[in-house]
C-alpha cells in the first residue's frame, strides 16, 4: 500500500506509520471461524521536496525503507529521506 501526505514533517508521518503499525499489531485477524493469525507490518516512509526529485524517486526511498525494516526484524517503521 502507498499514502502520499502533502505538506507533512517527517515526525508526523512517522507518527502516523507507528500508529497503522501498532494497529495492525494489536488487531485480531480471523480465518475461518476458530482460527486468528498475529498479523505485523514493515513500514518505510520517505519525504523530499517535489521540487528536487520525481514521485518514482520518492517511491524508491520509501521501497528502500521498508526493505530496512524487514531485514532489521520486520514490524517496524524506518525512514529514509534524500
Amino acid at each position: 500500500f502507498c499514502l502520499l501526505l502533502k505538506d507533512v514533517e517527517p515526525e508526523e508521518a512517522r507518527q502516523l506509520a507507528e500508529e497503522i503499525r501498532q494497529k495492525v499489531e494489536n488487531t485480531a485477524f480471523s480465518i475461518g471461524a476458530n482460527k486468528t493469525i498475529d498479523v505485523t507490518v514493515s513500514i518505510g516512509f520517505s519525504t523530499i521536496n517535489p521540487k528536487d526529485t520525481t514521485a518514482t524517486k520518492l517511491y524508491q526511498l520509501a521501497d528502500t525503507a521498508m526493505y530496512e525494516a524487514k531485514h532489521a526484524g520486520r514490524n517496524q517503521v524506518k525512514f529514509n529521506q534524500l
